[in-house]
């Protein structure tokens, strides 16, 4: 589950001049989970928290052991067949940090402690092993002072995680070193400490292509009030069972990020490919699923089952079978959606004829997909540039909420 605990330049308009086959984007990812972990501490004494607002990655200021850390998971877009991440980098806000300051003399030395960040396959919820995850670690510069730092991510790991189709990065936070005095104290984000910790990608994708994702989650939300609700979710599972029968509702509520396309891309066409576990139908008439999409925020929210702001991006054949399960969705709707935000939410709903049909999620292994197929950005294209002092860089950034 979800635990909620400068450039200085010129901004100007300039054509967009692409490569022949490639495109980079660039996408900013929020925490959507952040977490203090003890992994281990003595009884002699207690541990001190960081101010409030914030998370202590590092040793009890009182020479008590006790080994704090961040976990952090934010979302890790898949990107389009082809596609590679080229850099990945967290940033965070120093609120607070320990050091210990020596006047020799002739100088005054301050040291402090480094923070490493270990990326892992996330899921979107905290994990006891979340904690103990370490490898192609990343360590930042010596931290003497508060305010933003940014530290690169191992980006072959980041490619490793997300061609292994994961759609979630974990990163722990720890402290390099063994040193007992010393900790720092992360902004949490939403108050005096700062920001909260993103993650920005960089990354070369196709002009034109295809992108093939997982979603972010696969829950249920049903309801026995009607077509209004309210709608209660359920506890992850194997496999999701919808029906509409009377005021009983039972919807699939799934959510993808898509900002793995180019930036202005035109959507061609888009699949849902589902697998069937189960279908039966009232007088022998089978289900003929409905897929409605919403703009979403990767975050599950059983009131997301409502259709009545939805869209309606398509309309399955009969499911009188098992297996996978394809239902095309309208290019032209999702494009529209797009044009909101990068998360799209897709409601899974059966037929309004009591017709039952059941299909994996990821909990079962082989959940969903989505396909959607794209067309190069038309040039020439006029974009805002930000033009530093010393370099121009051409990129796009995209936010995706938590």
């Amino acid at each position: 589950m979800l635990l909620r605990v400068s450039v200085v330049g010129l901004l100007v308009l300039a054509p967009l001049v692409r490569g022949a086959d490639a495109a980079t984007v660039a996408i900013e990812a929020p925490a959507a989970l952040q977490l203090q972990v003890l992994l281990y501490d003595e009884p002699e004494g207690a541990f001190v928290p960081g101010a409030p607002g914030t998370i202590r990655v590092g040793y009890n200021s009182n020479d008590v052991v006790y080994d704090s850390r961040g976990v952090y998971e934010f979302f890790l877009p898949t990107l389009p067949t082809g596609g590679t991440y080229t850099a990945a980098e967290v940033r965070y806000v120093v609120a607070n940090t320990r050091t210990e300051t020596y006047d020799i003399g002739t100088e005054v030395l301050v040291y402090g402690s480094q923070l490493q960040f270990s990326p892992y396959a996330g899921n979107g919820r905290y994990d006891e092993s979340d904690g103990y995850e370490f490898g192609d670690s990343a360590l930042s510069d010596e931290i003497v002072t508060t305010g933003p730092r940014s530290t690169a991510l191992n980006v072959g790991r980041v490619n490793a995680l997300s061609s292994g189709g994961t759609t979630w990065l974990g990163i722990n936070a720890a402290q390099a070193d063994e040193k007992i005095t010393y900790h720092t104290d992360l902004s949490r984000g939403g108050g005096a400490a700062g920001a909260a910790p993103s993650i920005v990608y960089t990354a070369s994708v196709p002009d034109s292509g295809t992108l093939i994702t997982r979603p972010l989650f696969d829950r249920l939300a049903s309801t026995t009030g009607g077509t209004a609700g309210p709608f209660s979710g359920s506890e992850e599972d194997s496999e999701i069972s919808t029906v509409e029968l009377g005021n009983v509702l039972r919807r699939g509520v799934q959510e993808y990020s898509l900002a793995g396309l180019p930036d202005g891309a035109t959507v061609t066409g888009a699949t849902l490919t589902l697998n069937v576990t189960g279908s039966t139908g009232a007088d022998g008439l089978y289900a003929e699923p409905r897929i409605y999409g919403y703009v979403g925020n990767g975050v599950f929210n059983s009131a997301d089952a409502l259709t009545t702001n939805a869209t309606l991006l398509g309309t399955g054949t009969t499911v009188d079978r098992f297996g996978e399960y394809l239902i095309t969705l309208d290019p032209a709707a999702l494009q529209d959606l797009l044009a909101v935000g990068d998360t799209i939410g897709l409601i899974v709903r059966s037929s309004s004829d009591s017709s039952i049909f059941r299909y994996a999620t990821l909990e079962g292994g082989d959940g969903a997909a989505l396909s959607v197929a794209y067309a190069a950005v038309p040039e020439p294209t006029t974009v805002a540039l930000l033009l530093p002092a010393a370099t121009m860089l051409l990129r796009r950034r995209r936010t995706q909420t938590a």
